[in-house]
């Protein structure tokens, strides 16, 4: 999983990344993010026995190398998406306030909101301009939705052994 995103506003929020692991207690996370995605920590804690918190542990290239190892990935809009979209591994992408046009492979699976506010700006670094829901093209994806989406890009062999995601 890649939590982090360079704008605050790309994230899905913390607390789902929580909930997607609790729905899911047949299965291996691992987290991936920069030294400074101290909230990574938060999310580990629901289930320390079953999440590896390589925040911070891993340059760019060792992330890669990650990405490729893993079954799939769940990824908001930012670099290890691309990344392993480039290593053509599966994918769930949760696109919020940026604007769509990539990711764009077979095995990626996007999920994203249409809404009136949307795209926000340019890369996502806001503000967030809806004043009735804030951030809702992120808050508006339920955990157990990306766990279903999760399930239909994970290769089945994977799947039915609880592989690592």
């Amino acid at each position: 999983m890649a939590p982090s995103a360079a704008h605050v506003l790309k994230r899905w929020p913390a607390e789902y990344w929580a909930q997607l692991i609790l729905e899911n207690p047949q299965t291996q996370f691992v987290l991936l993010g920069g030294p400074e995605d101290h909230f990574l920590n938060k999310i580990a804690a629901v289930a320390p026995d079953r999440v590896l918190n390589l925040a911070g542990k891993c340059s760019l290239v060792e992330s890669a190398a990650v990405v490729e190892a893993l079954p799939a990935l769940v990824s908001n809009d930012t670099g290890l998406l691309h990344v392993a979209e480039q290593l053509g591994k599966p994918a769930v992408a949760l696109m919020g306030p940026a604007p769509f046009g990539f990711p764009s492979r077979e095995k990626t699976l996007v999920l994203q909101r249409e809404l009136w506010c949307r795209p926000c700006s340019k890369h996502g670094q806001g503000p967030c301009v809806n004043k009735k829901y804030f951030h809702e093209c992120l808050r508006d994806i339920s955990a157990s939705e990306v766990s279903g989406a999760l399930r239909r890009v994970m290769p089945p062999s994977e799947e039915s052994v609880g592989g690592a995601k």
